[in-house]
């Protein structure tokens, strides 16, 4: 029998747009590991945060951060040896992304030519103000080692902006609240990269993409399977892929159900 293998974004999909809970999405995380199903949290977020998240949800998973900046495996998780990882404490780590030092200096300039606020310079208190995060979660937010975020832009320059980071060499990624540049990475080919360690170890897989943003879209294509979930207003960001019916979690529990109603 197959073995199915979630790939999740977080915000906007998993946890609720506004207060950050999947509470929402409870009865879909119950069936995943009632299937004994895999469930990578792939994200934006930091690996600082993704960790808070894996306690509350009970997972020990492989976890994609940064938009594909890095994957975290936990040791022992595949029986083969994971080329090109290094130990990162309990964990192996595959860096995928340029470092943050240098994208950063990237947003520098898109502040200085466009007036775009950048996360890595935007104080604890503001990022609180902009994401209604808490001070310790607005500090986890801040440790990036794989991407650098800025705040998505007005519609009048969007289009320059990306422009601008592409003409660069540097990969341009549009999420729900930030917009994020990376190099080298995104989320889907971490996911390819993912993928093929499962299958070394399990053989057949089932792979199944939830979204909701641009920046999930290389992780959906990457899937056997792709799902976005409304947006806050009830939209979708594209037609390329089945709807979940329902906005953030609520629209990701009745996906995951339906995937594993025979399962």
């Amino acid at each position: 029998m197959a073995k199915f293998v979630f790939f999740t974004d977080l915000d906007g999909s998993l946890l609720d747009f506004n207060t950050y809970s999947f509470e929402g999405a409870r009865p879909g995380l119950i069936r995943i590991k009632q299937t004994e199903s895999a469930l990578v949290l792939s994200t934006s977020k930091t690996r600082a945060e993704v960790v808070e998240y894996e306690r509350q949800m009970g997972l020990d998973e492989p976890t994609i951060v940064e938009n594909g900046g890095a994957i975290y495996i936990p040791k022992e998780y595949f029986r083969h040896e994971i080329k090109g990882a290094v130990e990162d404490g309990r964990h192996l780590m595959l860096g995928i992304g340029a470092e943050a030092g240098e994208l950063e200096a990237v947003v520098d300039e898109l502040s200085e030519n466009f007036g775009v606020r950048s996360l890595h310079r935007m104080r604890v208190g503001e990022l609180m103000d902009e994401t209604g995060l808490s001070k310790a979660q607005a500090l986890l937010a801040k440790d990036r080692h794989f991407s650098a975020s800025f705040r998505i832009p007005d519609e009048g320059v969007l289009q320059r902006v990306k422009e601008f980071v592409e003409q660069r060499g540097y990969s341009f990624s549009l999420g729900a609240r930030f917009c994020a540049v990376t190099k080298g990475n995104d989320k889907g080919k971490a996911t390819r990269m993912l993928l093929e360690n499962y299958r070394k170890d399990f053989g057949k897989i089932v792979s199944v993409g939830l979204g909701d943003a641009e920046n999930d879209f290389g992780m959906l294509k990457a899937c056997d399977r792709a799902f976005l979930v409304a947006m806050p207003d009830g939209s979708y960001a594209s037609e390329e892929f089945e709807k979940a019916p329902g906005i953030g979690p609520a629209g990701w529990k009745k996906a995951v159900l339906e995937v594993l109603k025979n399962a």
